[in-house]
């Protein structure tokens, strides 16, 4: 998948179909399985979900800031945000925007 993001077969967050049909066959040579398009898009939002939860889960424990998730909120004081946003590059999103 890091090779399609590379090659620009990831447009607005979403592979294009030659995007996924280079994955399913990337599959097929290096663990000799066929997997089908909607089984793959399947994992991947599975996945996608996961990592996005692990993700708010080890910031609300290690930093010690508020989310609400009715509404997707991400509080913060102004000096908690500066300090993520130097150490990480993500961080900006999540302070303009609701997850």
């Amino acid at each position: 998948m890091i090779e399609e993001v590379k090659e620009g077969n990831r447009i607005a967050g979403n592979f294009s179909r030659l995007g996924w049909r280079n994955i399913v066959q990337g599959l097929k040579e290096k663990i000799g399985r066929d997997y089908t398009d909607p089984q793959l898009k399947k994992k991947y939002q599975s996945l996608r979900k996961r990592h996005r939860k692990l993700t708010l889960t080890v910031l609300i424990q290690e930093i010690g800031i508020d989310y609400n998730s009715c509404t997707g909120d991400v509080n913060a004081s102004e000096d908690v945000w500066e300090t993520l946003r130097r150490g990480h590059s993500l961080a900006t999103e999540f302070w303009k925007q609701r997850i």
